[in-house]
């Protein structure tokens, strides 16, 4: 992250972004020609060009900028093109740019929808304040209790097992997650708001983040 802010410093987020996506594109269509470390394959740049999708998102957004254009129209043409792309495997490269792509629009025209949330949008609200929490502790989970399973539902294909191991889970990867958003995550957030107050200058209003205080 220090180094993505960097390049983002002098180049903009544009620029930054075209070289995420060589570096990263390179690192897993180039690297594994000149080297068959797993470690050195496995670098976080191996995954760059999907997480400063986000990043390009969120830094043009506190700009009062937008990243795309007509993010919805985007998403439309793309969603379809991800699903044809994945579905006759097209090509290796396809398949890795097109989703992250196609999400990053479309979680963009979501960012967009100034309507109130309803019910659905309101749960899926909570689940996505502990998405973080979610993120890292589901492979855990998830491999436990394939572990556990295994040898009883052999006779199923992989892909059937894993939607339903994923599906009898959930539930208890987010009542996991929730837990440690609360008393992981939202004290180490109070701790750093004190360290920002005490050591630093005030951020600028445009930049304050307002997700943690929309958390219960």
């Amino acid at each position: 992250y220090p180094a993505l802010l960097w390049l983002n410093r002098i180049w903009g987020p544009w620029v930054t972004m075209m070289f995420v996506a060589l570096l990263t594109g390179f690192w897993r269509f180039g690297l594994p020609g000149l080297t068959d470390d797993f470690a050195v394959q496995h670098l976080p740049f191996y995954w760059w060009y999907e997480w400063c999708l986000g990043f390009l998102i969120a830094d043009l957004r506190a700009r009062g900028r937008v990243a795309f254009p007509q993010a919805n129209v985007l998403a439309a043409l793309l969603l379809p093109l991800t699903v044809l792309a994945l579905k006759l495997n097209l090509s290796a490269f396809l398949t890795w740019l097109l989703p992250p792509l196609a999400f990053a629009t479309l979680l963009q025209a979501v960012c967009a929808n100034s309507q109130p949330l309803g019910r659905l949008g309101r749960l899926f609200c909570q689940i996505g304040i502990s998405s973080y929490s979610l993120y890292l502790l589901h492979n855990p989970i998830l491999w436990l209790v394939r572990a556990l399973l295994k040898g009883i539902v052999v006779e199923l294909p992989p892909s059937i097992v894993w939607i339903l191991v994923f599906g009898a889970v959930f539930i208890v990867m987010q009542a996991a997650a929730w837990a440690m958003f609360k008393f992981v995550e939202r004290p180490s957030i109070a701790c750093g708001g004190w360290i920002e107050r005490k050591d630093l200058p005030p951020v600028p209003p445009s930049l304050t983040p307002t997700c943690a205080t929309s958390a219960p």
